[in-house]
């Protein structure tokens, strides 16, 4: 059954996993899902749970670099100004294997009806799939569900941001939504550019229809002075590099407008620590060209589970007539495509560019495409009026605020990238 302390909220169906913390049992919350049990963790003591929480990412069903712990952590710390997460673990009830993560921000106490709870997400996170175990998702799935139903009152349904349509958790989603009967609706549909990597030593610059004219301005830049690329994933190397690109963002558009990271010391700090922890796993690589030695363009690529993020990248506006931008995007393309084992000897197949649909750049360059839609699964099948109107009033919700968004767009000439 639920048992809650301050802290956690459990489902139980079966003996405690050894070294498991011990709960004070309260009045029963709901029914059990069975053989799974469900707690919450608190923000602090993350680090307590990252061993299985490295296991389940090993064996997740679609792996996710943002809801590692490396990421998943510093983001939750420094990044959670209006609304921390819950993070809601789910245990098989024999042994305590981990099979499902889910970062949750429970419906407010505000407005009409029912609500929603939401995968956790920031605009530095392209993807939004929770960890769940490749052989346990519908079990962990279920259990997300109820705990979420007897957590909050208000909340009919749940909403996975940034879920690549056409992947595994998409579909698990699908399988389980018809077999009990459960509405999902997908919002916002959208693609962005991505690379897969089909073989071993594929010519990048095949990649780009300006490759001639991206060699002609390459040479130009090199001769202004003496051009070096350089690529490091070790910690130190990272940690250098990084501090690199937070200089020469905060030179550019971004500095301009206030939105680098150097200039919130809540971002800086977490992305100093999520690109020192990924290095510490073999996960960061930062590619950086220099001209006699000062970077002009530095890129950030994490990774996990054969799935890469081309994260950050970041140049001097002062050399935008060579592209330098450009010429380090093809330089990361080719080396993405030319490693045959990297992330701890798994390849990666896939590289996420996480830009917004219609890039100027990176779409010209990588001409695949991922389909990411925001996923709403409603909650109980029983509810299943109140799980449309909450999906109607996000609906209504997103139509008001994208007519907001590009009058402000067309009235202040910000960029949207």
């Amino acid at each position: 059954m639920f048992t809650e302390t301050p802290t956690s909220i459990r489902l139980r169906a079966g003996p405690m996993a050894r070294g498991a913390p011990v709960l004070r049992q309260t009045k029963p919350l709901a029914q059990t899902v069975a053989g799974t049990f469900t707690e919450t963790w608190p923000l602090y003591r993350l680090e307590e749970v990252e061993v299985p929480w490295r296991d389940l990412a090993r064996r997740a069903l679609q792996p996710n670099v943002h809801y590692g712990p490396d990421f998943l952590i510093a983001a939750a710390r420094h990044l959670g100004e209006e609304a921390h997460p819950t993070i809601l673990l789910v245990r098989e009830a024999a042994g305590g294997r981990l099979i499902g993560l889910f970062p949750l921000v429970l419906p407010r106490l505000l407005g009409l009806g029912a609500g929603h709870a939401q995968g956790w997400a920031h605009p530095f996170m392209a993807n939004g799939v929770p960890l769940v175990d490749a052989e346990q998702g519908e079990a962990a799935l279920e259990a997300m569900l109820a705990w979420v139903g007897a957590r909050s009152g208000r909340a009919a349904g749940v909403l996975f941001p940034h879920i690549d349509e056409d992947g595994p958790f998409a579909a698990l989603v699908a399988r389980f939504a018809a077999s009990t009967a459960r509405m999902t609706r997908g919002f916002d549909p959208r693609s962005r550019a991505v690379l897969r990597a089909p073989t071993d030593g594929v010519d990048a610059r095949a990649y780009s229809k300006e490759s001639k004219e991206m060699r002609r301005q390459r040479r130009r830049l090199g001769e202004l002075g003496a051009l070096t690329a350089e690529s490091v994933r070790d910690r130190k190397g990272v940690r250098e590099a990084f501090e690199h690109f937070l200089a020469l963002e905060a030179t550019g558009w971004k500095g301009r407008r206030g939105t680098a990271m150097m200039q919130t010391t809540a971002a800086a700090a977490f992305a100093r620590s999520m690109t020192r922890a990924l290095a510490g796993q073999d996960a960061c690589r930062i590619d950086t060209i220099s001209l006699d030695g000062r970077p002009i363009a530095v890129g950030i690529v994490i990774e996990s589970g054969g799935r890469a993020v081309y994260w950050k990248t970041a140049y001097d506006e002062a050399l935008a007539r060579f592209s330098p931008g450009v010429q380090l995007t093809l330089d990361i393309t080719a080396r993405q495509l030319a490693a045959g084992k990297v992330s701890g000897g798994k390849r990666v197949r896939l590289t996420d560019s996480g830009a917004v649909e219609g890039h100027p750049m990176i779409d010209k360059l990588w001409p695949e495409r991922l389909c990411v839609v925001d996923l709403f699964l409603g909650l109980d099948p029983a509810r299943a009026a109140a799980a449309n109107a909450a999906a109607s009033r996000e609906a209504l919700r997103r139509g008001v605020r994208g007519v907001v968004k590009r009058a402000y767009h067309r009235a202040t000439g910000r960029r949207s990238v």
